[in-house]
């Protein structure tokens, strides 16, 4: 904790409680400081990290005052003034407002606070669009024109798996079993999940590493091309997206396509395909089945058959 501490909070003066006057400026980063810690130790991504810190100092510099005498009032009008001022989507001041509401909602539980300024803040709605996917002739399209072990092994592992890009470019040679045809990924929070490989992932990945060799010196499965002293490094996350945009590029797939949409493609099939929506919330490495939800849109075709299946 104390490490975490040390690296988080690094931009922090953190002192002991006094009882004398402490200017707002020293309390507002004092309190950011661990709350940021807190989260660290709690698993948080450090790009999460990141982006809380922004967000929560951006308001903080904006209201000037303790947090100690922030008011509902006062983050209402942050959250007017800032979609005034930046034409934001109401999808993206929704997300500013849950990371203030966890901050406060942070040091109220630790009672720093003694009154929750942002608990009566209520979310803000926006329209959720549907989530763009590959049907299964752009899918066909997509593996055709994947030319290296490398990019096969991309396509056919994000599909069969429906894991995260970071989580792949993340994975490690000893995360892989073959014989149980199965990878450990590090999801979000730090929670390690199992995913499986479907055939064609299985033999693209057996044959990527056959290919490789075990004299590379790299311990993640997939390597950039590139050596730094003689070792491959991993393949980053932007030089996999690339990948993906040049293999789309080569086919007759119109869409602009992401490794997200192709995680998008795994939970949209596997749902019309039968699996159980909380089987697929599991596959995603979803902390919430509500999250899940959004790929659970009813075919109205197949609503009309199953009405007559089932309301006869």
């Amino acid at each position: 904790v104390l490490k975490c501490l040390d690296l988080v909070a690094d931009n922090y003066k953190i002192t002991e409680r006094q009882a004398n006057i402490i200017p707002y400026t020293d309390v507002n980063a004092q309190m950011l400081g661990y709350f940021l810690a807190c989260r660290s130790v709690e698993g948080m991504s450090k790009q999460s990290l990141l982006s809380y810190g922004y967000i929560i100092r951006n308001f903080l510099e904006s209201i000037k005052k303790p947090v100690t005498d922030i008011n509902t009032l006062d983050i209402r009008g942050y959250l007017y003034r800032y979609q005034q001022e930046r034409s934001v989507s109401d999808r993206s001041l929704e997300a500013i407002r849950i990371v203030i509401s966890s901050f406060f909602k942070w040091i109220f539980e630790e009672e720093y606070i003694s009154k929750n300024p942002a608990a009566k803040l209520k979310p803000i709605k926006y329209e959720i669009k549907e989530r763009d996917f590959l049907t299964p002739l752009e899918m066909e399209y997509l593996r055709r024109e994947c030319i290296t072990l490398r990019e096969k092994v991309l396509v056919e592992v994000l599909y069969s798996t429906g894991c995260r890009i970071s989580e792949l470019t993340n994975l490690k040679l000893v995360d892989v079993d073959l014989e149980n045809k199965t990878i450990q990924v590090l999801g979000k929070g730090k929670k390690q999940r199992t995913c499986y490989l479907n055939p064609r992932a299985y033999i693209a990945l057996k044959d990527y590493l056959e290919y490789r060799g075990k004299d590379d010196g790299c311990e993640y499965v997939i390597a950039s091309d590139r050596k730094y002293n003689g070792i491959r490094k991993k393949l980053t996350r932007s030089a996999s997206e690339r990948l993906i945009q040049k293999i789309t590029a080569r086919s007759e797939v119109l869409k602009h396509v992401t490794p997200h949409m192709i995680r998008h493609t795994t939970a949209t099939t596997a749902l019309r395909n039968g699996m159980p929506i909380e089987e697929v919330s599991m596959l995603l490495g979803h902390a919430r089945l509500e999250t899940t939800m959004i790929y659970a849109k009813v075919d109205p075709a197949s609503l009309k058959e199953d009405h007559k299946k089932y309301v006869s």
